[in-house]
């Protein structure tokens, strides 16, 4: 089964830190929960999904990426998928493989991982059910699914980011394929899934 911790060690990650605006030392100032444990905020999270604390982390770590989406030139969102709760979940995998890291280092790794699949114009917000699940994705975050499955020779239908049965019969045969739960939609683990099998297949043809 794929773990983010996997993805992480495969990307180089283990370590890495920020290098933005610094002084002559190295050093640069983390102000709000940026500045606390991964230890501190997963106190937080274990004490359950209501907890109002878990906010102030996700708020501030979206603060962080929306700042990395205007800086980053050819980037519009650094995330294929962002919703308060995928974060939340995201930065607490990352945060269980390193509790001693500032929560700021752990948002940094989670963007970092997933800079391959950042999306480079606008793409409107949809909104994708099946049974009873449900998830909201960037139209063009489903067009790279899809282009991904096509490529793989696992779905052989219309790269357009459209989301049809055939699309979602795809989806659900290759998250079979990754052991995760087969939703059959684009959702966070399948993204995961996808890119950690694209740095695998990229370090297997070095």
């Amino acid at each position: 089964m794929f773990r983010l911790s996997h993805l992480i060690i495969a990307a180089g990650l283990v370590g890495a830190s920020p290098a933005l605006a610094i002084d002559s030392e190295g050093n640069f100032a983390v102000n709000g929960a940026g500045s606390q444990s991964c230890a501190q905020y997963l106190s937080v999270v274990d004490q359950g999904a209501d907890n109002q604390e878990v906010l102030l982390y996700v708020s501030w770590a979206q603060g962080y990426l929306t700042s990395l989406n205007r800086g980053q030139q050819g980037a519009y969102d650094v995330l294929p998928i962002s919703t308060a709760n995928d974060i939340a979940q995201l930065v607490a995998r990352i945060c269980r493989q390193s509790q001693d890291i500032p929560f700021e280092n752990a948002v940094f790794r989670l963007a970092r991982v997933f800079a391959p699949m950042q999306l480079s114009a606008a793409s409107p917000v949809i909104e994708l059910s099946r049974g009873e699940q449900t998830v909201r994705v960037r139209k063009d975050a489903l067009a790279m699914v899809q282009q991904y499955l096509k490529d793989s020779g696992r779905y052989a239908g219309n790269v357009d980011g459209v989301f049809g049965e055939r699309t979602a019969e795809a989806i659900s045969a290759f998250q079979g394929e990754a052991d995760i739960p087969q939703t059959g939609l684009p959702d966070l683990n399948t993204f995961a899934a996808i890119l950690a099998r694209v740095t695998q297949d990229q370090q297997n043809s070095n």
